[in-house]
């Protein structure tokens, strides 16, 4: 749809509106830079009116669950492993945060591996969750 000012002066501009113009536009800004000035030049932001991209939106936040789904499974299985392990240091790892947090730090062990894991689960639910507030009529279940 065009937009009925300098940008495009085959339309007809109201009298009314060709003073804002005026005020917003210098010589040298056209396009879409002329555009944003107009916008944000409104007074009242009754311009102010931008598409949501719904499913794009929808779409990103289907991927992000996807992958936290993977994510889940792999700490189920790595938790599975560890639990059936026999290691009698994974199965105090399970009870004593202490001796977990000191396990974690041998990269040869299966609680590094669960600690990274845990870390990049944090990461991604983080991103989930600020993508969520975005989307204020998204449902949390």
């Amino acid at each position: 749809m065009p937009v009925p000012t300098k940008l495009n002066p085959s339309k007809n501009v109201p009298k009314q509106h060709a003073d804002v113009e005026q005020a917003v536009q210098t010589p040298a800004e056209r396009g879409l830079p002329a555009l944003a000035a107009f916008l944000a030049g409104d007074p009242d932001s009754e311009t102010y009116i931008f598409r949501k991209f719904s499913v794009l939106t929808a779409r990103h936040l289907v991927h992000l669950q996807c992958e936290l789904l993977e994510l889940e499974q792999q700490l189920k299985s790595l938790d599975d492993d560890l639990n059936t392990k026999g290691d009698l240091q994974a199965t105090l790892s399970f009870r004593d945060w202490d001796e977990f947090i000191a396990n974690a730090e041998d990269q040869s062990r299966g609680e590094w591996k669960l600690n990274q894991l845990v870390q990049k689960i944090g990461h991604k639910l983080e991103e989930y969750r600020k993508k969520l507030r975005v989307k204020p009529e998204v449902k949390m279940s």
